[in-house]
């Protein structure tokens, strides 16, 4: 399972992924989607949002 980090805007443009350990809630999941958004979107100056990426497929949006 995956975090996906996309840039919002028109075109989402996938800057980044994170693995993440399969024991984690999806309350966990969100916390750390969100932890790591607005860290990304601090170093890259662009609002970020976040997608869970479970078994290769954009499934779920929780970073909305």
């Amino acid at each position: 399972m995956k975090i996906v980090y996309y840039e919002k805007g028109e075109i989402p443009v996938v800057v980044g992924a994170s693995n993440l350990n399969s024991s984690l809630t999806i309350e966990q999941i969100k916390s750390e989607g969100e932890k790591k958004s607005k860290e990304l979107a601090r170093l890259l100056g662009r609002e970020i949002g976040f997608l869970m990426d479970m078994n290769g497929k954009l499934d779920a949006t929780l970073g909305e």
